[in-house]
C-alpha cells in the first residue's frame, strides 16, 4: 500500500544526470517507506527549455521511471515569453502555455 503525504517535488532539471542520481536515491527512500510524492514537471519540448538544453527524451524516460515507481506526475507551467525570466502574463500566452504543457504531459 502506498501512503500519500503532502510531499511535492519541483522538477525542472530531470535531464541533468547529477540531479537524476539524487532523484533515484530519493525515490528508493520513498519506496522503502511506501510513500508516493507528487512531481511537478515542466514541458521540455517548449522552445525556452529546448534552448536551455532540456532533453525531451530523457524527460520522457525519467517521468516513466517515476510513474512506474508509484510516483504521481503533475503539471508545472511557467509563462515565459521568449526566455527564462521574461514573463508574458497575457491571457493568450497563459492559455497557450497551459494547453501545450497539459497536452505534452498527457502524452507521456
Amino acid at each position: 500500500m502506498i501512503k500519500r503525504f503532502g510531499i511535492t517535488v519541483h522538477t525542472e532539471r530531470l535531464h541533468d544526470d547529477r540531479v537524476w542520481k539524487r532523484v533515484v536515491s530519493f525515490v528508493t527512500f520513498l519506496e522503502t517507506r511506501g510513500i508516493s510524492a507528487e512531481w511537478f514537471a515542466v514541458n521540455p519540448s517548449y522552445d525556452v527549455y529546448r534552448r536551455m538544453g532540456f532533453y525531451e527524451k530523457k524527460w520522457t524516460e525519467r517521468l516513466a521511471y517515476l510513474k512506474s515507481h508509484g510516483q504521481r506526475i503533475e503539471q508545472h507551467t511557467h509563462f515565459y515569453k521568449e526566455e527564462k525570466g521574461a514573463y508574458d502574463l497575457s491571457l493568450e500566452n497563459i492559455r497557450s502555455r497551459l494547453t501545450e504543457d497539459r497536452a505534452w504531459l498527457v502524452g507521456q
